[in-house]
């Protein structure tokens, strides 16, 4: 089976766990990051919105949610998320290591 059918499996299984609770936060974190695997980066900003109602601090939904801004070229927005992360956790290196990402793509 194809890496991208198993992600498509999973993001039908996450789907019907939202159905059921669709404030799960970790089947929101997760259906996110298979958005992103499967390069659906609005898809995925989606669901890190809507972990980003329930718990507005969560640090790793930030910086995925960076991330994904940064893949489709909304540095700005991006910017704000990553530096809200660090905000909260200054050495978190997966917000630095997007902020380095999002600096060498301004210049």
């Amino acid at each position: 089976m194809a890496i991208l059918e198993k992600f498509s499996e999973a993001l039908e299984s996450y789907n019907m766990v939202l159905k059921l609770d669709p404030n799960d936060i970790e089947t929101l974190f997760n259906k996110g990051n298979i958005q992103m695997e499967l390069g659906n980066y609005e898809e995925a900003i989606k669901s890190f919105n809507n972990l980003l109602k329930i718990d507005p601090d969560d640090i790793e939904t930030l910086s995925d949610k960076g991330k994904a801004l940064i893949k489709i070229k909304k540095y700005q927005e991006a910017l704000k998320c990553i530096n809200k992360a660090l905000q909260l956790d200054p050495d978190f290196e997966p917000a630095l290591n997007a902020k380095k990402e999002i600096l060498k793509s301004r210049k």
